[in-house]
């Protein structure tokens, strides 16, 4: 817990749950988790119980649990079993040999449109909450059509949202909302668009630090995940050494964020200024 001496609020960093002797339910990166997900995904889909699936594949039922949770990363040998069994199509069973491969690897740079499937779906299927923060535009899931049109920038990823809308919270400078150069109608738009939605924005002071645009993904047993993109390529980042820093700031702009009822008094009162009411 660290003193913010200039807003005067106790800042608490996100906590990095460490793991335990008791711990026995979490994966130990985030490839064993994704994997772990899409064996447990099919195998509920196919109605088996680990027990049962245990003895289709002469394996402990807790040793299934452990490869259910991602704390055992299976053998190609019983991947192919386990596919066969739970009829996984084959271009799927690719990603998961892919992923059992490389499941003790941490950290990731993925080139969008050249390495596969896009495990950054995976990852936003993991997730509880979402937090984006963008110091410049706002983000794109916010934007209308029109004010993405004006400020989409060249080489700008397009990305689909999360499923799950309301996992997503969205970090807003106050100084992102001033941007006298898009026209009237256009920001007008814009505002009333995000007064539509105002459980998922939270303005910032204008004097919140300025710094470069990151997604930390929050997942339930797993230490916080962040998530940075720059034009076509990602990087997530998953060890607590590389990103305690990002965590850290996100803790410190969501003290200085504007709760829900003060950030739509803002958004309302630049209605006016948009030359509309």
């Amino acid at each position: 817990m660290k003193q913010n001496s200039a807003q005067g609020t106790t800042v608490t960093a996100l906590p990095d749950r460490p793991r335990s002797d008791t711990d026995t339910i979490r994966a130990k990166t985030l490839r064993g988790l994704i994997l772990a997900r899409r064996l447990d995904t099919a195998r509920r889909g196919r109605g088996y119980t680990t027990r049962k699936l245990a003895g289709e594949m002469s394996m402990s039922a807790a040793m299934v649990n452990r490869v259910m949770t991602g704390r055992r990363v299976p053998t190609a040998l019983e991947i192919g079993g386990l596919c066969a069994l739970l009829d996984i199509r084959p271009d799927h069973r690719q990603v998961l040999y892919r992923l059992a491969a490389t499941a003790d690897r941490t950290d990731w740079i993925i080139r969008h449109g050249h390495d596969g499937p896009d495990p950054v779906r995976d990852l936003e299927a993991l997730a509880t909450t979402i937090t984006t923060y963008e110091p410049a535009l706002l983000p794109a899931a916010l934007r209308t059509p029109a004010y993405h049109r004006a400020t989409r920038q060249p080489r700008e990823l397009e990305r689909p949202e999360p499923d799950t809308r309301r996992k997503c919270v969205y970090l807003v400078p106050a100084r992102v909302l001033d941007d006298h150069d898009l026209p009237g109608e256009v920001r007008r738009a814009q505002v009333r668009h995000l007064l539509a939605e105002p459980q998922r924005v939270r303005v910032l002071p204008r004097a919140a630090p300025r710094q470069s645009a990151f997604r930390v993904l929050e997942i339930d047993n797993f230490p916080p995940v962040v998530h940075i993109e720059h034009h076509t390529t990602s990087i997530v980042l998953e060890r607590a050494d590389s990103t305690g820093a990002t965590t850290a700031l996100l803790a410190e702009l969501r003290a200085l964020a504007h709760p829900e009822r003060e950030t739509t008094t803002i958004l309302r009162d630049l209605l006016p200024l948009t030359g509309g009411a």
